[in-house]
């Protein structure tokens, strides 16, 4: 995305406040009126709040001085002279955000910077689909990011982070979802790239698909409809054939677990809400869930877990909630 583009967005002043927001907070985060104007703040606008909590998110994720959202333990935390410091740093980092991300392509942060950059992209909790200009249908998970690239030869999805259905159209051209890991082709066929920490996976349900990890370029992988499999930068490994349809069921806007670990179903959960999920995974390792739960609705969801499995959730904001074992 080009410089004028980025300008032009009118998303760029409400992540501009929202990093303004963050420094404020970081240096006060006991001041009541202060907090009273940023809730005001937040509810004016739903794109806020996301926007707000996906920044501080880039801040912990770039500095090794964690910046800690309102009501854990930064509130009882106020060494002099570091809120001045981090003032200066988190407006900087914004500006960053304003201008580009290319000089900080090999921070822990890029990933994030380069979805806020991106041609097409999702915050917290947000499914979105939309077409192209040759009719292929593509369809964004929550904090997912992609750049587009269409040229006379290829049709090119650049990935930037989280995940994407694609629904491609037919016009003789290939069209590949690169990735971090690796690229993925196809003619015309329908399947899914994610992205995750530390490898992506594809799941495909019409067609066939080929997987070219980015460290192995003459070793393609053809995966057929109803396969999926994962893959990082240098192999492929199959899943199970029935790992497919519970995996894309994000599409239809729920999710469906089978006996999974119950930390596994909070960590996908967790990617459809602002804030910070705080989970005790060692004393809820035990327990299982087999159901379905809505992505658009998460706190919903967090209540429907509570009333199948002996956990409690306690909210002290918006923002952080915490899950443990009922004692």
């Amino acid at each position: 995305m080009s410089a004028a583009a980025v300008a032009a967005d009118p998303l760029q002043a409400i992540r501009q406040q929202a990093a303004e927001w963050v420094a404020a907070l970081a240096e006060q985060p006991l001041d009541a009126e202060l907090l009273r104007a940023h809730a005001d703040w937040c509810a004016r606008d739903a794109r806020h709040q996301s926007i707000y909590a996906d920044i501080a998110r880039l801040w912990n994720a770039a500095t090794p001085e964690a910046l800690e959202l309102p009501g854990e333990a930064a509130l009882a935390r106020q060494a002099e002279g570091k809120s001045s410091r981090l003032r200066n740093a988190v407006l900087g980092l914004a500006l960053v955000v304003v201008a580009g991300w290319a000089a900080l392509q090999t921070a822990p942060g890029a990933e994030l910077l380069a979805g806020y950059l991106a041609d097409q992209r999702t915050g917290a909790g947000e499914v979105r689909s939309f077409t192209l200009a040759d009719g292929s249908r593509i369809t964004l998970n929550t904090r997912s990011a992609v750049d587009i690239d269409y040229s006379p030869q290829r049709r090119v999805l650049r990935l930037r982070r989280g995940e994407v259905l694609v629904q491609v159209a037919k016009d003789g051209r290939p069209f590949e979802v690169q990735g971090r890991d690796g690229a993925v082709r196809a003619m015309g066929t329908r399947y899914a790239v994610r992205q995750d920490a530390t490898d992506s996976r594809v799941s495909v349900t019409e067609s066939t698909v080929q997987i070219t990890p980015a460290q192995a370029p003459g070793q393609a992988t053809p995966l057929s409809a109803g396969q999926s499999a994962r893959f990082d930068a240098h192999r492929v490994l199959p899943l199970p054939d029935d790992a497919g349809p519970a995996a894309l069921s994000w599409a239809q806007g729920i999710l469906v677990f089978n006996d999974a670990p119950l930390p596994q179903v909070l960590a996908e959960l967790a990617r459809y809400r602002a804030g910070v999920l705080d989970v005790d995974a060692p004393a809820l390792q035990n327990l299982r869930f087999t159901g379905v739960l809505p992505v658009a609705q998460p706190r919903e969801a967090l209540a429907l877990l509570v009333n199948a499995l002996p956990i409690q959730v306690t909210f002290y904001t918006d923002y952080l909630a915490l899950v443990r074992r009922q004692k």
